[in-house]
C-alpha cells in the first residue's frame, strides 16, 4: 500500500498523522509513506525524524476576516491544486489521509481527478475549515469526540478517541528527584502571549524546575543574563531517509543541504538555576510530559490528547477567537483542567494560580484522574484498520 500523509503548519495536525502511520506500520512492514508539509512549518523535521520522504507544497488560508492576504493567498492555492496533481500523478497515491491542516485542501481537491480514496481525522471539538472543505471526498471521516462526530455526515463519520504517536505508550518519568517541575508549553509554533507571561513569572517560582517550549524562533525573548547554548536534536545519519528525497525529482537534497536545514532547526537550550528553555521537543518531549508535575498549555486537541494520555493536570490558556477556546471549556467543564482567558492574564495571576494548584496535591490528583477519563484512547489503531479495508 502506498499513502500520503498531509499536514502542517502546525504539529497539530502532524502528530496524528505519525501515529496512524505507525500503526499501519505494524499491520504492513512494506507500506510506502510519504509527507506532503509546507515549506517553514515543523513537520519536515518530524517527518525526517521518522525517515519519512518529505516534499513542501505551497499553502494558502482562508482567513474568515478581511484581509489582503485572503487575495494573495487564492493564487497560492491555485498554484498548490497543480502541484498536487503532478505530485500524484508522480505517487500514485491509494490513500491520502489528512488531519485538518489548510495545506491537504489543494491536494485532496485534486485526487479527485484520481478516485484516490481520502481519510480525514477531526482532532477538535469544533470542525475545522480545511475538513469541511474535503468531506465530500472522504471515505471515511474520524473524530475525538462522539459529539463532533454529529455534526458529518453519519454514513461515513466515527469517533475513535485519541489519535497519538505509539513512543507515548511506554513513557514514564525518569526523574528521581521530586523537586516539583512545571512544563510551559505553546502549541507546534510556540506563544509569544505564553512566552512573556512565563518572563514575568520566571523569578516567582523559584522553589520549580520549569521547563519552557518556547517555540522555533521566540526563545529571543528571554533574560539575558541566562547562559545560552544548543543542541542539535536530531541526529544527521545515513538512515534518515535523506535518499528518498530525490523521489520528487527537482534538485534533490543532499547530505549537506537536509544537514543545514536541521541547523536551522535546532533546538536551543537556556539554562539558568531552575529554568531550562527550548525552541522545540521531539525525541523526548514524551518523556518531559510524563516528567511533569503540571503543565501550562495552549488548549489545541494534539496536545489536550497528549496531556489526556499521560493524566496530566494542566493550566490551559487557549487561543483567543479559536477552537481552542471550545477545547478548553470542554476540558474545564469535566474537571479535567484549569482554565485562563488570556485576555487581561498578567504573569502575578498566572504565577497565583501554578503556586495554589502545585501547594494542592489532591486538586492535582483529581484533574489528574479527570483529564485521563475525558478522552477515549487508542484511535490510531482503529483509524489504521479502516484504511486497510479501504484496499
Amino acid at each position: 500500500m502506498k499513502i500520503i500523509l498531509i499536514g502542517g503548519g502546525t504539529l497539530g495536525s502532524v502528530s496524528p498523522l505519525i501515529g496512524i502511520w505507525q500503526s499501519l506500520r505494524k499491520k504492513d512492514i512494506s507500506l510506502k509513506a510519504f509527507f506532503i508539509g509546507t515549506k517553514n512549518g515543523p513537520e519536515s523535521i518530524l517527518a525526517s525524524k521518522y525517515q519519512i520522504p518529505y516534499q513542501s507544497i505551497l499553502s494558502g488560508k482562508l482567513r474568515r476576516y478581511p484581509s489582503l492576504r485572503n487575495l494573495t493567498d487564492i493564487f497560492k492555492i491555485i498554484l498548490a491544486f497543480f502541484q498536487s496533481i503532478f505530485i500524484l500523478q508522480k505517487i500514485k497515491p491509494d490513500v491520502i489521509v489528512s488531519a485538518g491542516s489548510f495545506a491537504a485542501v489543494p491536494l485532496i481537491w485534486a485526487s479527485g481527478l484520481f478516485k484516490t480514496r481520502v481519510v480525514l481525522y477531526q482532532p477538535d471539538l469544533t470542525p475545522g475549515l480545511a475538513n469541511r472543505l474535503c468531506q465530500k471526498q472522504a471515505d471515511y471521516i474520524f473524530t475525538a469526540f462522539d459529539e463532533t462526530s454529529k455534526k458529518y455526515p453519519s454514513n461515513k463519520v466515527q469517533a475513535v478517541g485519541t489519535v497519538l504517536r505509539h513512543e507515548i505508550k511506554n513513557t514514564k518519568s525518569k526523574i528521581k528527584d521530586r523537586r516539583s517541575r512545571l512544563l510551559i508549553l505553546g502549541g507546534g509554533t510556540g506563544s509569544q502571549a505564553i512566552n512573556q507571561l512565563i518572563k514575568g513569572s520566571v523569578n516567582q517560582l523559584s522553589d520549580y524546575q520549569i521547563l519552557h517550549v518556547t517555540g522555533k524562533g521566540k526563545s529571543s525573548t528571554f533574560p539575558r543574563d541566562i547562559k545560552l547554548c544548543e543542541k542539535n536534536f536530531l541526529k544527521i545519519t545515513p538512515q534518515s531517509g535523506l535518499r528518498s528525497q530525490s523521489y520528487f525529482g527537482g534538485a534533490g537534497q543532499d547530505r549537506k543541504v537536509l544537514e543545514k536545514v536541521l541547523d536551522k532547526d535546532r533546538r536551543s537550550k537556556i539554562e539558568g538555576q531552575n529554568y531550562q528553555s527550548f525552541e522545540l521537543l521531539t525525541d523526548d518531549y514524551y518523556q518531559k510530559i510524563a516528567e511533569a508535575d503540571l503543565v501550562v498549555s495552549r488548549a489545541g486537541l494534539s496536545t489536550l490528547m497528549e496531556l489526556s494520555c499521560l493524566s496530566k493536570p494542566v493550566i490551559l490558556i487557549p487561543l483567543p477567537n479559536s477552537p481552542q477556546e471550545k477545547n478548553a471549556k470542554y476540558f474545564c467543564k469535566n474537571n479535567g483542567a484549569v482554565c485562563l482567558k488570556q485576555a487581561g492574564l498578567t504573569s502575578a495571576t498566572l504565577t497565583k494560580t501554578i503556586k495554589e494548584l502545585m501547594q494542592n496535591k489532591q486538586q492535582l490528583k483529581k484533574l489528574s484522574e479527570n483529564i485521563y477519563k475525558i478522552l477515549v484512547h487508542g484511535g490510531e489503531d482503529k483509524i489504521a484498520q479502516k484504511i486497510y479495508e479501504l484496499k
